[in-house]
């Protein structure tokens, strides 16, 4: 799993190289995330970006469309429970790109970018010229899902940060109840002893 930046989409729409790995990656089963502000920046700043190059920007809406149908959405519902932590790591920089991060934590994953202002928030962070690495290493590694045992786990950080999000008041029970090493990265949504309910 990974958060795509809005510069990315941009380049996905503009360019060949990153609608590529895309498509590609999403093939060999890697799953994308944007917050949904992340989509609203690009649909703000293609047109411009259109113009100036002097093509025409009558398709770039299909080309979104296209990117939403790869790169899962998501909502404020669900980043926005780690908007004071993103801010802070963001400090001094450009916060308004704390959706990013914030999704990042919550599925406590790494963000692909171009802005190097998310270098040393405390998430790994992929530009395109390295994103193939990343591709690489993930798929060198035993893909284990949760779902697989007894089919009671939620199948990935992004069902559990659903689970926390909607069921506030159940999650504190669990999130301190720990079956192992299975997570890089946030406490929060550590692996879990106990199953919670699968939210459809």
């Amino acid at each position: 799993m990974i958060v795509l930046d809005a510069n990315i989409l941009i380049r996905a729409v503009l360019g060949r190289r990153v609608r590529q790995l895309i498509d590609t990656y999403a093939g060999q089963g890697v799953r994308f995330f944007a917050p949904d502000v992340a989509f609203d920046d690009a649909e703000k700043y293609l047109p411009p970006l259109l113009k100036k190059r002097g093509k025409p920007h009558s398709d770039f809406s299909a080309s979104l469309e296209y990117l939403r149908d790869i790169i899962e959405t998501v909502t404020p519902e669900l980043y926005a429970a780690f908007e004071i932590e993103a801010r802070q790591r963001l400090r001094g920089r450009d916060e308004s790109d704390w959706p990013i991060l914030a999704t990042a934590l919550g599925l406590a994953c790494a963000v692909w970018t171009e802005d190097t202002d998310f270098f040393g928030t405390g998430v790994a962070v992929w530009t395109t010229n390295r994103i193939e690495i990343f591709s690489r290493d993930k798929h060198s590694r035993l893909n284990l899902r949760m779902n697989d045992v007894a089919g009671i786990f939620p199948c990935s950080n992004y069902d559990r940060m659903r689970a926390r999000c909607r069921m506030p008041s159940l999650w504190p029970r669990y999130r301190n109840t720990r079956s192992g090493v299975l997570m890089t990265g946030c406490s929060r949504l550590e692996s879990l002893a106990e199953p919670i309910p699968i939210i459809p």
